[in-house]
C-alpha cells in the first residue's frame, strides 16, 4: 500500500475595515437591511504560493488590498460622510468577488480563497482554484 502526499503553501491577509451598506430589495421581515446600517466588515484573503521565501509577502498584499477595498468605496449619501466606508447596495458576497476577481488578474494561476463577514458573525465565502481534467477527448 502506498500513501501519496500532497502539499500546498498558502499565503493569507486579514484585516477589518468599518463600513456601511444596504439592501434595497430587503423583505419586510428585515427591513432594516434595507437602510444604511453599520457593519465591522473583515477580509480574509488567501492564495497559493510557489515556495517559501515571501514570494507573495504579506505587507505588500495587505496594502493591495487596501486598495482593492478603495475602489468598492462609494461616495456617501449626504449627511453620512464619516471616516466609514460606504458600499452602497454591495453585499459581502459582491465584495468578496471583487476582491478574488483582482486576486486572480494579479496573481494568476493559483488557488484564491476570500471571505468577507460582518462583525465576524455572518460572511460570504468564494474558492476558486484551477481544475486540471484528465478525461481524453476523442474527436
Amino acid at each position: 500500500m502506498t500513501t501519496d502526499w500532497t502539499r500546498t503553501t498558502w499565503v493569507k491577509v486579514r484585516f477589518d475595515y468599518p463600513g456601511l451598506h444596504m439592501w434595497p430589495d430587503a423583505p419586510a421581515s428585515q427591513y432594516y437591511l434595507g437602510l444604511d446600517h453599520r457593519h465591522m466588515f473583515q477580509l480574509t484573503a488567501s492564495m497559493t504560493v510557489e515556495h517559501d521565501d515571501r514570494e507573495v509577502e504579506f505587507h505588500a498584499l495587505r496594502e493591495e488590498l487596501d486598495e482593492v477595498v478603495n475602489t468598492m468605496a462609494r461616495v456617501a449619501p449626504p449627511g453620512l460622510e464619516s471616516k466609514l466606508f460606504y458600499f452602497g447596495a454591495l453585499s459581502c458576497e459582491s465584495m468578496a468577488e471583487v476582491v478574488i476577481t483582482w486576486m486572480r488578474e494579479c496573481y494568476p494561476g493559483r488557488e484564491y480563497k476570500v471571505e468577507v463577514s460582518e462583525d465576524g458573525e455572518n460572511a460570504a465565502i468564494i474558492e476558486e482554484g484551477i481544475v486540471e481534467s484528465d478525461k481524453v477527448t476523442i474527436t
